[in-house]
Parts: C-alpha cells; structure tokens; sequence
C-alpha cells in the first residue's frame, strides 16, 4: 500500500509540474518584450533621481554626471571613498529600488507561487495520509500499541525497554531501546510527551498510568501480605511450583488478598502477559526479585529501592497506596550482614540434616538391630541372608573375616568390630554325655544368635523330620519331594510338617525358607544345604556331612553318633564285622547303591540330569528354525554368509560349530547330498521348496527389470532407504503373474520370524555385495530345481547328438575332433564379442573407460583371463567366455585393447597422434590446446571447438565420448586425457604424458626432493577461495545449486543452521584451506552460526514459500507432495514436466518452476526430484497416506521450522 501510495503522489507532482511550466513558458513569450521595456524605462529614471547635483555644475539637468578626471578644483569625484554620505545615499536608494522592483506582482511571479503553494499543500496532505497509518505519528498512544503488538502487553514492553531494571529511564536508554526494537517514530516528540513533569525520566506510571497503578497496587498488597516479593512468589502467586503463572493462579492471588473491588483479576493478567506465551514466569513478574532470589536472598534483604512503586507512591499518595518504607529507601545499612548471616545459617541448618540423615542410613552399621533391618531389606529374611549372603560355605558359622567380606559384599561399611561384639553372644552351657559343662568361646556366629526363634523352629523342623525319617536328605525324598519334581509347594511342607508332629507354623517359615518372596515353591538346596551338597555325590545317608548342632559337632569325634543321633560304639566295643561294617568306604558304597533305587531314581536324575545334546539331522534343522525362523534365512544369515549360493563342506563344519551342534557333522553333510562326487550343497539340497519360491520370484524381477534397483524402485516402487510389506509384495506378486504363494514367498524372505517389513537387501544377497560396493546389482535369471535338471538333460543330449555328428564329420573330411571344436569356439566368441562390448558400454560408458578404469588401471597393455573373468562378472556379462576369451587371445594368455575393441584404439591413435604433432605431448595439448581458458574443465562444446580450431582428429565427436571415464559424465578433467595412453609401451608413457624421456640421461631425484615435489604438487591442488562468492561459485559447480549444497554438506543435521564445525569439515572436503577468513566473511557478527536466509536469502525465500504452499493443501508435507507431485512410476519422485504442473496447481510464484527444480535437484543433471531431497524424511515408510502413523511434520513444526 504504501508503494502504491508512493508511485500516486509522483504522478501527481509531475502532473501538476507540467502543467505549471507550460503556463509559465506562454507569459514569458507574450510578456517578455513588454516587460524588458517597462524594466528599461524605469531604471534611468531612478538612475537619474539617485545621482546628487554637484555645486560646480552651471545645469541643473539631473542626468548630467560630474566630470570624471580633470574638473574644478571644488567638484567631487566619482572614484572619491566609500565613506562619503553621497556614495552612501546612493548605495541606499538602489538596494531600495531593487528591493522595489523585486517586491512587485508579476503573472510569471504570481503563477510560480501559486504552483508552490500547491507543493506545500499536497506534502502536507500526504504527511498527514502517511501518519494516520504510522504507530509512530500517534505520540504516545501510538507507542503503547506498537508495545502491545510486539510484546503481547505494555509491561512486557517495559520490561524490555528497562534492560538494567532499575525501575526509570533515561532519554538516552529510551532512544537505544526504541531502535533496537526497531521503533521509527519521532522520539523526541515522544519524549516529550512522556515526561510529564519534564524530570528527565520515564516511570511506567508515565508510559501507562492504568498499567503501572494496577500492577503496582497488586504488588504493594503482596508486600504487605508476604513480605518481600521472591515469598510472595512462591507463597502467594506460583502455589504449585510449576515455574509459570497461568491466568487461574492470578485470580486466585488476587481473591486470597482481597482486591476483587479494586483490581479486574483477568485484566491484571493480561498487561502482565507476553506475547504467545502461555504462562508467565518469575523472571517476567519481577526481574528485580528473580535476581535476588537466583542469589539466594529468599527474604529480599539485598534489595535495592524499587522505583517503580516510588513513582506509583508519588503519583497516588501516602493514603491511597501505603508502600512499605523498605520499597521507598532501600534495605539501608547492615542488612547485607543479616543475609550473610542468614545464609551461613542456613547452611550450617542443611548440613546438620544431611549429617544427620547419613548417620540415620548408618544405623545399620553400628546397632544389631538396624543391621538386621537392612540385611532383611536386602534379601527378604534372616534365614535368607544367612544362606545367600553370609554363610555362602554352608558350615553354619561365620568367622570375624567371613563377616568382614560378607558386610563388603553386601555394600555395607562402618563399625564392624562393634557390631560383632553386638551380635555375637556366649553359648553359656553346653552339656556333653558325661554331664560336664563347656562354655562357649565367642569365636563364631551362629544363626541363633541373629534370629533365635527361626533357629530354634529350623532346628525343631529338622529333629522331627530326622526322627522320623533318618536323616534329612531322606526327609526330602519321603517325606516332602514325593512326586520327584525337585519343588515342594507350600501345601506339601505344611502336610509334611503335621505327618512329622511338628508344631511350628508352616506357612510363616516356608515364607522364611524362600530365597525370594515371588517364589511358590522350595527346592532341596533352600531346604538344607548339607543335604543338597551329599545328594549331589550320591551320600544319602550324609556321611560326607557333619552334624548340625553345635552340641553335635564337639561331642561326635572318634566316638561320633548315628544317623538318629544316638551315641555310636567306640571299636573296641564292636565286633569284628562291625568294625568293618562301620568303616566309612564301605558305608559311602552302600548308600551310593541305595541311591540307585526306584525311590532315589527321579531326585537322582534331577540333580543329574544330562545337558541337551543336538547331534542329530532333525535337531540340527529345528535349531536353525527355532533360532532364524526358517531353513532359508538360517541359509543367508548363517551357513551362506559369502553369500555365493553354494556351502563347501570346511564352511559347512564352521557353520555347524556356530550354531552350536555336536553330533556328526559327516552325517549331516550326507544326508543332504555330501559326498565325494558332491562337494559342495545349495539351498536347494537343504529347502528344495524355498529354494523354488524364491528363484522363480528373482527370475520374474531379472526378465522385467534387469537389476535390483530398477526391480525396487520401479516394480515396488520404493527408493532403496525404505521397506515394504506383505501387502505391498502381494500386489507386485500379482502383477508379475508369480505362480507361488506370496504369503509363503513373505515368510521365505522375512530375515528374522515376526519381522513385518522386508528390505531392498533381503531379496538376494547375492546382490547385497555389489550394491555395498557401489556396482549395479544385476540380478541373475535364477531357475527352479524341475527346470535346471530339465536343462541339464537337454543340454546333455545336445552335446552327445553333436559330438556324434562331429565324429562323422571329421571322418569324412579328414579333420581331428579337437581342430574341429577349436574352430567353433572361435565363431561362437566371434558372436560373442558384440554383446562384450555393449555389456561393458553399459556398465562403464565406452570400452576404453572400462579397459582404463576396471581392466588394466595400472596401463601395464594387457590383461589376464582371470582380471577378464572377474570385469566380465561384475558387467553381468551372459555367455561363453572360454570361446571369447580363446578368440580374443589365441594363442596368448593375455589381450590387449586392440583385440578388445580395433576401432577405438584406432580412433585413439589417430587422435593422439594428431595431439603429438601439435603439441609434443598429451599435457601441453590440454594446457595449450583444449583447456586454454584454465578452467580446469572442458565440455563438450569447447571440446569441438578446441579440436576444429587446432584441425585435431577426423571425428572429435566419439573421441570425447571414449575420453569419458563413467557414465553421466559430461565434461573432461586432465586425468581423462590418460585414456590416450592406452595401447603405448609402459616404458614411452611418461614421454607421451609429458615429453620427459624415461632414458638413463635423466638424473633420480634424491628422496627429500622427491617428497618436496609432491607436496608442492598437492599444495598446488588446493582451492585458495577469500571471498564468499567464489565459495558460494564453488558449491554451485559441485552440487549444482546453492540450497543443495546447503542440504547435502553444509547443514547434514537438518538443524536449520550451520556452525562453524559444519562449515570447516565442507570446506576441508572441497580442499579449501582459507577457513576462517571465509567464515568471518558469513558471520560478521560473531553469532558462531549461520542460518539458509543468511547464506542464500533466495533459496530461503524459495522453499519457506513452497512448504507454506504445501501446507495449506495437507496437514504435512509428504501427503501434499504425494497428491500433487507424485508420479507413480517413479515413488516419490517427480520430473520438470509434473513439478511444473503441480507448482501451478498449489499457486507457487517466488520463481519460475524451472528454476525452482534446478534449485532443488541434488546435483546438477539429474532429471528428477524425490521428497526427501527437499524434505527430511522422517518416515520412510509412510509413502502413501493413511497406511502409517502421521508424520511428524505437521504444520506447527513447519511454522516453528520457517
């Protein structure tokens, strides 16, 4: 509007300046005579009245002038001084004449200032116009509302222009604010008329007396209710510490102190509000009390006098609005002392807590009592902690050391010597049979002494199920485990505890016994421990273990007791066969034959039971099922890992080890079809039926597509960074007439079971090789078992029917059968040698870039049949290569280029002949004759014309194409003239290169000259840039444009900025080494990054206004682009025609659609867009909407983003 303005106010004032010059040019040629006389006539009549009469002079004729040079002695003279009266008068009357003539009205005089006062009006009026549309012309209402605008309330705009908080400003503050907020009114204007009382300074009840007494009424109340400000805060206002204030919290600050009547609680609100915001923080409420409290002064004892209330103070009064005294004039002296002191208080408070609270968690450590707390935390019981924590050797006592690293082991450290004198208790009477009495010496802990009654219920259990049956391994067996299950359950040991007579509770000490409170059930080793270990080697009646009791354990010795705990007899009491019976060999042997028995059997196999061995074929195939989910995928991911379709038996015997079989491996390989005559197996020997699905599947994706790539993006239409399900490979299924079951052919593919996405790496690993390589992964045209065998017997037929008929042949004609095959070979590698060549042309361009840049790299002139062998297989090339090879060779083992392709090595001799009578060598040529200008590039174009101009060559045209080096390649480097150095000795290379012999008249350089010269020579490849056009000219040539660049290396995150980290490591990958010149020359201000709109505002501009577009057709990006840019054909990809078409429908103007596409392609020359070249790709594989989750770019984080 203004612009429009702007151009109407210049078409009226040149209008209105035609229009007046015209009028003025018709009086000056209709008055111009008449004036010029009427001017004439009256000057020589003032001319005549202003000179004075001499007294000399006899005539009286006023036009008479005095005689100039020789007169009478008397008269005056004209050259007389300045100073004279006469001279003077004279002087007066002219400039009074002058004055005279001027002041008279003329047409012309009059016209000129009429047009003049037209100017003035019309500037007035247009200032006028201009200054009701401008904040900046409404004074201080004005101001107010820009405030409001820009900063969602005038206190928020208070706030940012009193940037040091005290309270007022000055006019210079005032002016620095205004510009940095970016005001254009006439500040002194506004001054003015903000310092009401011409003080100089600026309150916030001088900017809105409405604002300032509201607010500071409801801040004099806080004060009055809390305090100081930072309680008020958080006592007052922010009641649930969330760090913001919300409109509801202000409304009930403002009810709890009674200021209904006097203050709109929603109005409050709003002029504390800051434009978008949701809440208002401490910071916003008071800057000055934010300080304080960040400084730990919760009490506001460091607070200086606010100005803001001194001014509401002055402008209400006393009566109106009491401030409190220490608001007015400041904390005053000593009260910094206090905080101090307050401060020091505080903490000496909080460290007697914490002292306090650790000493607290220390209980554990020095009372009995807390130490059996903390160990009952740890493992759930006492009797519990004994077993797994402290007494791990199962003996039932624990020495001073053992209890040392027990409390180590469990983290718990302090007085350990005071808490072992604590636990530890005297046995104080210990009877023996003879009746003596034994004290106990405090040497040991026992569990009794941790938990007496446990122990003594322990003990009752283990003496009535002992009584009963033995002992208490027997216990177990009989009495508890009857089943043989290894478990108990709770209900079998409360019936085993009542059929024993035991009147302990049950139900509390299977909870005690149980190592964990989730567990249902108790094993033999939480029963008893002795009686798990004698189990475990075959002891079942426990004479490998010593007794139980204390009691026990003194008293046994050579007299010993037995199993019932009776007194055994001493052997000089025993009979012969006693003895013998009583020796320990020969009970151990008994009870090892008692623990062979029916009852023992199910406890014996558990406590041995065998470890699962795999060492057979069937369990060999239900470990790769249960561990890759199918035959197939244990194939690729574990026996085929070289992925070359076929397992030897060396790689099959590892694979057997990994995945942890231990039967025979011989076995194995010849159940499926290893053997002697066999020595290697497929797929096929292992999942003939998988095998079929899956081949016949790549043999239909080889005939449509060809390669991978090609079957990926355009069958399934994906790019190779997304996925695919079993819905999608349905479809591709039916289109392709695939004759198997595509649920089956999911599951054949999937490499892992439950996997429900399937990438562009699970169809063929074959493939997976090459394209990691970055070679094109031509898929082989794999048939199905039936097929192949069919083959091979046609095949096999074929061959007898023919070497019959070459046998009667040669016969008749007097030939050798093996002349007769060499002389067909010869033919059929004739045949062949067409298709070689288009195979390489379509891998490498030209066959002189694929003998230069895969078959002989090095130039040595030839190449061997296993280099050709291996060039052939990465071209995908299909047919008889022994044929073609015994064709190109002869009788030789290596070929070189002219067997290869003659005519392009003729066109390249011819061609460098040419370049050596012109120029002397190859590089002299392209300095002085193709890349004269020194760009460092040749195209096309300059190619011919550089070959036309110096008269190089019959047919420069396919010479640039055999100079090409790969494919897509459209300009020619140095390094591409090598390709004329094929067919050249090795020894005359350099010469041709660059005109320097190789001979022995050359003198070596020394090695530190050799290291100096390279060196200089990569120096001289590195890219001095110093200004930011030439690095942005740099990127352009690189990455084809400046947003592209900006994607791909200078902002790889996605952030939206570049830092100067990002910056170095692009300029360190295009070989710049003036970093930070170039840097300073992007980030003038020292911000440390650099955002698009910075770096190039016009791709800014560009792809800001193409996401908004987008936008506002879709609630993301990706289903906008689907709808108006998607061509099915190629995924997400688009090409100028249909961006050109969808620019139009979604209304994109910044610039042309052409311009626009090269401005997002990623590199120069490619002829289409994908989404995720102008977009992050969150979701890969949301690729059509309402198949996936939403993506994440919705049209809040777009708006955030821009």
């Amino acid at each position: 509007p203004f612009a429009r303005q702007a151009d109407c106010h210049v078409n009226c004032a040149s209008c209105c300046l035609s229009t007046a010059a015209r009028a003025a040019m018709n009086l000056t040629w209709s008055y111009g005579l008449e004036q010029r006389a009427r001017k004439k006539t009256k000057q020589r009549a003032l001319d005549e009245e202003s000179l004075p009469s001499t007294p000399s002079s006899p005539s009286k004729s006023p036009s008479k002038l005095p005689a100039v040079g020789g007169g009478s002695r008397g008269s005056p003279l004209l050259h007389s001084s300045l100073s004279e009266p006469s001279l003077r008068s004279l002087a007066a009357s002219r400039i009074a004449a002058v004055v005279e003539r001027q002041s008279e009205t003329t047409p012309v005089l009059e016209q000129r200032m009429a047009f003049a006062r037209a100017i003035k009006d019309y500037n007035k009026h247009t200032k006028s116009s201009d200054d009701a549309e401008f904040w900046g012309a409404r004074g201080a209402a004005g101001f107010r509302l820009f405030l409001k605008n820009k900063f969602g309330s005038v206190m928020a705009g208070w706030r940012a222009l009193d940037t040091d908080v005290s309270g007022q400003l000055s006019f210079g503050e005032f002016c620095g604010a205004c510009r940095n907020m970016g005001y254009a009114g006439n500040l002194k204007k506004l001054w003015c008329e903000l310092d009401v009382n011409c003080n100089g300074i600026v309150s916030i009840m001088e900017l809105d007396p409405e604002v300032g007494t509201t607010v500071g009424k409801f801040k004099v109340a806080l004060l009055h209710e809390y305090g100081n400000m930072v309680t008020a805060w958080f006592k007052g206002i922010d009641t649930n510490s969330s760090g913001k204030i919300e409109e509801k919290e202000i409304l009930a600050a403002v009810d709890r102190l009674n200021l209904n009547d006097q203050i709109d609680g929603n109005k409050l609100f709003k002029m504390l509000a800051l434009h978008g915001s949701h809440g208002l923080t401490f910071q916003d409420f008071d800057p000055a009390a934010y300080g304080q409290w960040l400084g730990g002064d919760t009490l506001g004892l460091t607070g200086k006098a606010s100005k803001e209330l001194a001014a509401l103070h002055r402008t209400l009064g006393k009566d109106d609005l009491p401030v409190p005294k220490d608001q007015l004039e400041g904390g005053g002296p000593g009260l910094v002392q206090k905080w101090r002191e307050h401060q020091t208080g505080k903490h000496q408070t909080e460290m007697q807590a914490h002292l306090h609270e650790a000493k607290a968690l220390r209980l554990g450590l020095h009372t009995a009592d807390g130490f059996k707390k903390a160990v009952i935390a740890r493992c759930g019981s006492l009797l519990g902690a004994w077993r797994y924590a402290l007494d791990l050797d199962g003996n039932g006592r624990l020495s001073v050391g053992e209890f040392s690293v027990a409390l180590a082991r469990l983290g718990l450290h302090g007085d350990v010597q005071g808490l072992w004198s604590q636990l530890v208790k005297p046995h104080n009477i210990a009877s023996s049979p003879s009746g003596s009495i034994r004290t106990k010496p405090q040497y040991f802990l026992y569990f009794s002494d941790l938990d007496p009654q446990t122990a003594e219920e322990v003990a009752d259990m283990r003496a009535k199920l002992a009584e009963k049956h033995g002992n208490l391994l027997l216990a177990w067996v009989k009495g508890l485990d009857i089943n043989g299950s290894g478990k108990v359950t709770l209900e079998e040991f409360t019936a085993a505890l009542a059929d024993c007579g035991c009147s302990v509770d049950a139900e509390a000490l299977f909870k005690k016994m149980k190592p964990e409170a989730s567990r249902s059930f108790l094993t033999l080793q939480d029963f008893d421990t002795k009686a798990f270990h004698a189990l475990s080697r075959g002891d079942v009646r426990m004479l490998t273990e010593r007794p139980d009791t204390p009691l026990q354990q003194e008293w046994q010795g050579d007299q010993g007791l037995n199993e019932t705990g009776t007194m055994k007899k001493r052997a000089l009491e025993m009979t012969f066969h006693e003895r013998q019976a009583s020796g320990f060999h020969v009970q151990l042997k008994a009870a090892l034959a008692v623990a062979e028995k029916e009852e023992f059997a199910k406890t014996w196999k558990l406590m041995h039971a065998p470890e699962h061995r795999i060492d057979t074929a069937e369990e060999f195939e239900k470990l790769c099922k249960r561990t890759y989910g199918s035959m197939i995928a244990a194939w690729r991911q574990c026996l085929d890992l070289d992925a070359n379709g076929k397992l030897t038996f060396g790689e099959f015997c590892k694979a057997l080890r990994r995945l942890g079989y231990c039967g025979d491996m011989n076995e194995v390989w010849k159940k499926y079809g290893g053997g002697p005559e066999k020595h290697h197996l497929l797929l096929k020997d292992i999942d003939p039926e998988a095998d079929e699905i899956v081949n016949s599947f790549l043999e239909l994706l080889a005939e449509n597509y060809g390669t991978l790539d090609d079957a990926w993006k355009q069958g399934f239409g994906k790019s190779s960074d997304e996925t695919i399900d079993e819905k999608q490979l349905t479809e591709v299924c039916g289109k392709l007439g695939y004759g198997f079951s595509p649920k089956a052919l999911f599951r054949c593919l999937q490499p892992a079971a439950g996997k429900l996405l399937i990438t562009i790496w699970d169809l063929d690993p074959s493939c997976n090789r090459k394209k990691q390589r970055g070679e094109k992964a031509f898929l082989r045209a794999q048939q199905s078992p039936t097929a192949i065998a069919a083959k091979r017997e046609l095949s096999a037929k074929a061959s007898e029917f023919e070497l019959q008929a070459s046998h009667k042949e040669a016969a008749a004609n007097g030939n050798l059968p093996s002349q007769k095959r060499h002389e067909e070979d010869l033919k059929v590698g004739a045949a062949f040698l067409p298709k070689l060549q288009l195979a390489l042309r379509t891998k490498h361009g030209s066959t002189a870039a694929a003998w230069r840049m895969a078959m002989d790299p090095k130039f040595t002139g030839s190449v061997s049949f296993g280099n050709f062998l291996l060039v052939l297989e990465d071209c995908a090339f299909q047919g008889n290569v022994k044929a073609l090879w015994k064709m190109l060779s002869g009788d030789r083992t290596t070929i070189t280029f002219q067997d290869l392709d003659a005519g392009a090595q003729k066109l390249l001799d011819a061609f460098r002949a040419s370049l050596l009578q012109n120029f002397g060598s190859v590089t002299e040529a392209w300095a002085k004759g193709l890349n004269e200008i020194g760009r460092g590039k040749v195209d096309k174009k300059d190619f011919l014309d550089a070959c036309e101009k110096h008269a190089l060559g019959s047919n420069p045209e396919k010479v640039f194409k055999a100079l090409l080096a790969r494919p897509g390649q459209r300009s020619l480097c140095k390094e591409d003239m090598r390709a004329l150095l094929i067919g050249i000795p090795p020894e005359q290379i350099q010469n041709v290169w660059d005109g320097a012999s190789s001979g022995q008249g050359v003198d070596p350089l020394s090695p530190r000259d050799s290291a100096k010269v390279r060196i200089d020579e990569d120096k001289s490849k590195d890219r001095i840039v110093s200004s930011v056009d030439g690095f942005k000219k740099m990127l352009i040539a690189k990455y084809g444009s400046l947003f592209s660049a900006w994607k791909n290396s200078l902002d790889t995150d996605h952030n939206g900025i570049m830092a100067q980290a990002d910056f170095a490591n692009a300029c360190r990958d295009m070989g710049i080494k003036n970093i930070t010149s170039l840097w300073g020359q992007l980030d003038p201000m020292g911000l440390g990054h650099v955002t698009l709109k910075d770096f190039d505002n016009d791709s800014n501009l560009a792809i800001t206004e193409f996401t908004a577009l987008l936008l506002a057709q879709a609630p993301t990006t990706k289903e906008a682009w689907t709808q108006f840019f998607m061509d099915p054909k190629k995924a997400l990809g688009t090409d100028l025609k249909k961006f050109t078409v969808g620019c139009q429908e979604i209304g994109f103007g910044c610039m042309p659609p052409e311009k626009a596409f090269k401005l997002f392609r990623p590199e120069a020359g490619r002829h289409h867009l994908d989404y995720h070249d102008l977009f992050k790709n969150f979701d890969r594989n949301q690729n059509f909407p309402g198949k996936e989750p939403v993506q994440p770019w919705s049209k809040d984080q777009a708006t955030t983003t821009n």
